[in-house]
């Protein structure tokens, strides 16, 4: 099975966001998810991507599935008027969740003057060929994420990747908190990639990444290095130049073979960077990643994939110094072979 660091088990990523407007009374908006645990919360988090005048008053809150769509019924909700972009926490009597269930998030028009100069809209990260597994902080695949929207008769699904967390500001969450992409820029000595640990030993033969580029470049080339003595373990060449996509074009998925199989030991932190030769401002390879928001919540890092274990590590000067405090930011990779789990602790290599 293949291990990966970011939330999503999809086909070809894009820089795209896709938008819905609750715009009229009749319009509602709703993201699905499957808990892989029992638990029970009591926040609903949102986040808007743009509001326009002085929106109406909403109401959000789970209900259950019926069919494939929400039943109608809220569980638990409540009301929240919104006046600014960004992070909404909306608190909700507590509601248990069962584990293997379908449930929905669902936001409508409770009250108020709505129209297209008086609303909010949603942001959803917009992939394509994509399978809407979640892989959380434990790198167990959540699944069923999904989206689906009406404008007062019945539900239709809706493209893209919802933006939402449900929890108990505690120990238990469900949801998928990245709001935006983020693109790992490499040129000359600038080196992007991810810094992490594992809660259990393993041995992987492949790595891969999403890459993309732009005006001329060369190979794109990798490491595995050991955070405690900077000892590189692993090198190679991930993608030709020629075979990388060039920008609009979307990123693809770039897999190279290790010289030998490694043995990633248990609690030990690793970087995998990516990097090439030469380039500039002008002409770079990107790597593929995510941003979440700490206006969501301050603990937002937590939910996160690994929480603030597994990171995104940039540096400026190919690799003498590394900046290791983006807690906000993933690039995506992915090593073959096994399950792999992030060590379940806060970062402290």
């Amino acid at each position: 099975m293949a291990f990966v660091s970011n939330p999503f088990n999809w086909g070809t990523p894009q820089d795209t966001i896709i938008t819905y407007s609750l715009d009229s009374s009749s319009k509602k908006i709703a993201f699905g998810f499957t808990p892989i645990t029992n638990g029970s919360i009591t926040k609903v988090r949102l986040f808007l991507w743009d509001i326009d005048g002085t929106p109406p008053t909403y109401d959000a809150g789970i209900q259950s599935d019926s069919g494939g769509s929400p039943d109608g019924s809220y569980l638990s909700s409540d009301t929240f008027t919104p006046d600014n972009d960004g992070a909404w926490t909306i608190t909700i009597s507590s509601q248990d969740l069962i584990a293997d269930t379908k449930y929905w998030v669902v936001v409508q028009h409770n009250s108020g003057t709505i129209n297209t100069s008086n609303d909010i809209t949603f942001g959803l990260l917009g992939p394509v060929d994509v399978d809407e597994s979640r892989y959380p902080y434990g790198n167990y695949p959540e699944g069923n994420l999904e989206v689906k929207t009406s404008s007062g008769a019945g539900w239709n699904s809706y493209y893209g990747i919802p933006v939402f967390m449900v929890d108990n500001d505690s120990n238990y969450y469900v949801g998928q908190p990245y709001v935006d992409f983020a693109l790992g820029r490499v040129y000359e000595d600038r080196y992007r990639g991810e810094l992490f640990a594992f809660a259990e030993n393993k041995t992987i033969s492949e790595v891969s990444a999403y890459l993309q580029k732009f005006g001329s470049v060369n190979d794109c080339l990798y490491k595995i290095i050991r955070y405690s003595d900077g000892e590189t373990l692993r090198s190679g060449t991930l993608a030709s130049s020629g075979d990388i996509p060039t920008i609009p074009t979307a990123a693809t998925k770039f897999t190279a073979s290790l010289s030998s199989p490694l043995t990633l030991l248990a609690g030990t932190y690793y970087r995998f960077i990516v990097y090439t030769t030469g380039g500039d401002a002008s002409n770079f390879i990107d790597m593929m990643g995510y941003v979440t928001d700490e206006d969501i919540d301050t603990s937002v890092v937590d939910y996160t994939y690994g929480g603030d274990n597994s990171i995104a590590c940039t540096s400026d000067n190919a690799g003498s110094s590394w900046n290791d405090t983006n807690d906000e930011y993933d690039f995506w990779f992915d090593f073959t072979e096994g399950f792999i789990s992030p060590l379940p602790t806060h970062f402290n290599p």
